[in-house]
């Protein structure tokens, strides 16, 4: 059992813990927006925790909510806490639209992946992802190029 769980520790020190952030002012000309809106930048956020027995939190990443995005995907591991969370992917989108010069959104997509079997059952990944196109403010503001 002991070999188990050190095996398990091991492989989560090496995946590692964090979130990956990307704003992007390159949004692809077949992107779909209802109303023929102007969509002015995509943004993806990608959080993965690891729980152990599925309920001790061991580490997570913590999603982009202050500063520049050059940084935002240093540094951003918690430990002994889960902020793998859609509230937490949510905050990191609202930062993105403030950087965006925006207030809205369209086509918001979250989708949450979890796995015992590769750590023999002994500490949960979970990733959650969410995608975005942010577009273009009706009180005229345009858009910053991010």
């Amino acid at each position: 059992m002991k070999k188990a769980l050190l095996t398990s520790i091991a492989a989560l020190a090496i995946a590692g813990c964090s979130s990956y952030s990307e704003l992007s002012s390159d949004v692809p000309a077949f992107a779909l927006v209802d109303n023929d809106e102007t969509p002015v930048a995509s943004y993806v956020v990608c959080n993965t925790s690891y729980n152990l027995f599925g309920i001790l939190p061991l580490c997570s990443g913590e999603t982009w909510k202050q500063g520049d995005i050059d940084r935002s995907n240093m540094h951003n591991t918690i430990w002994f806490k889960d902020h793998c969370t859609l509230d937490e992917n949510i905050a990191s989108v609202k930062h993105a639209l403030s950087v965006a010069g925006s207030d809205r959104v369209s086509n918001i997509v979250s989708d949450q992946e979890e796995s015992y079997a590769w750590s023999l059952f002994l500490v949960s990944r979970k990733t959650l992802k969410t995608t975005c196109l942010i577009v273009k403010s009706k009180n005229g503001k345009n858009g910053t190029q991010p």
